[in-house]
């Protein structure tokens, strides 16, 4: 799962910053971390490959672990389409996982 997280979360870092243009309002992903209340990093433009890397995993973490509850969430076409299919990708691991468990608990009495 850790390996499935951090591939997403180079794909999304490269979408993110190589991407034409943004939503028609002008936000983007890079934008909305800016403005959370709580940023307390630099802007993406001062910031190293390493605190790019680290304040975008939160948001791979969530979409393979659960689905995403809305306070960093994709703005650009590209990125949601993106995360959207990581959620259904995680979705359907964590499906396979709970039918392994159950079938071996059955098997067991």
């Amino acid at each position: 799962m850790a390996i499935l997280a951090h591939f997403s979360n180079c794909i999304m870092i490269f979408i993110v910053l190589n991407q034409n243009g943004s939503r028609w309002d002008g936000n983007d992903l890079i934008s909305a971390l800016e403005n959370l209340p709580f940023w307390t990093l630099p802007s993406f433009a001062e910031m190293n490959p390493f605190q790019i890397y680290w304040s975008i995993s939160v948001m791979s973490i969530c979409w393979w672990g659960s689905i995403i509850y809305g306070d960093t969430i994709p703005y650009t076409l590209a990125e949601m389409l993106f995360s959207e299919f990581c959620m259904i990708l995680g979705k359907i691991y964590y499906s396979f996982i709970f039918a392994e468990v159950s079938s071996y608990v059955t098997s067991l009495h």
